[in-house]
């Protein structure tokens, strides 16, 4: 799952001298890593057109109980397939809700070359199969990258905004340029260039400006304290920047592991729980650390 390291620095080179960064945030693979039926028997796999014409895999997982509460839309991070990062939500399904997992443009068996304009056209057009098949509750889950991808979805669609109950972002960074540029630190070979080098990075709707834009929203953002590939300023800065209404849950698991902790598992369910009228919350600050 790790994801933005020295091969982030090296990449960023080899890209501004070859490629023009068109995806040196994308790290996608087509091997397979889990079997969707041996996390839920009643799995499907699903082939989406885009509004450009590309195709694209999801996997659609349904709620192990006779009435689904609601579903989530899950945006992964920036490396492998859904096939690796299912399993971070698959557990979700044995308390009510359904799950809709994508792959980007690229990825797994998803066709196509992966950037972030492909992959909100890709977002597009796995929202609009969930939500032409199920009317209760919508969620967005973002993972790492995912998660600035779920919150520029979100704050560049009003139509989407208005509809969903709420948004979580686990681990994500302020911004494309920014989180380049500490990488770009991190390495020797990139240091002296960190700067010229990340402006011309991939650009996308930054997260830290998403979250202030989206006004109403219920919002559930997660950070760990002993995260070692977005850094823990990341998340406190998303924190202060996004609109109410919002929530924090600090952990100390590691990157994008939110998830493999029963108490992280409850926060999320407690989150959509209360929202799922959409009623406001209050900011409210949760601390998962050693459990």
């Amino acid at each position: 799952m790790a994801i933005f390291s020295f091969r982030l620095g090296c990449g960023l080179l080899i890209a501004f001298l070859f490629t023009g960064c068109s995806s040196v945030f994308f790290y996608p693979d087509n091997k397979h890593y889990s079997t969707a039926e041996e996390l839920n028997p009643q799995s499907q796999s699903v082939f989406l057109d885009t509004a450009d014409g590309t195709r694209i895999h999801a996997l659609w997982l349904p709620a192990k109980t006779t009435a689904p509460k609601g579903s989530i839309l899950f945006f992964h991070g920036n490396a492998q397939n859904l096939s690796s990062h299912v399993i971070n939500l698959a557990w979700i399904n044995r308390y009510g809700y359904n799950l809709l997992i994508f792959d980007y443009r690229g990825f797994g068996q998803s066709v196509g070359s992966p950037t972030v304009g492909g992959a909100l056209l890709d977002a597009q057009a796995a929202y609009e199969w969930l939500i032409d098949k199920e009317k209760g509750p919508i969620y967005l889950v973002g993972q790492s990258l995912g998660g600035a991808l779920a919150t520029g979805f979100a704050a560049q669609r009003p139509e989407v905004a208005s509809r969903i109950n709420g948004l979580i972002v686990d681990a994500t960074f302020t911004s494309y340029q920014k989180i380049a540029r500490e990488k770009l630190a991190e390495a020797w070979l990139t240091w002296p260039l960190q700067y010229p080098l990340s402006w011309i990075v991939i650009s996308g709707p930054d997260p830290i400006d998403s979250l202030e834009q989206l006004t109403g929203l219920p919002k559930l953002l997660i950070h760990s304290t002993q995260d070692q590939v977005i850094p823990f300023s990341h998340g406190q800065q998303l924190y202060m920047a996004a609109s109410e209404p919002k929530s924090r849950l600090i952990t100390d698991t590691p990157h994008a592991y939110t998830f493999t902790v029963k108490s992280n598992q409850q926060a999320l369910l407690e989150f959509l729980t209360e929202t799922q009228t959409k009623k406001p919350r209050q900011s409210a600050a949760l601390n998962n650390q050693g459990d």
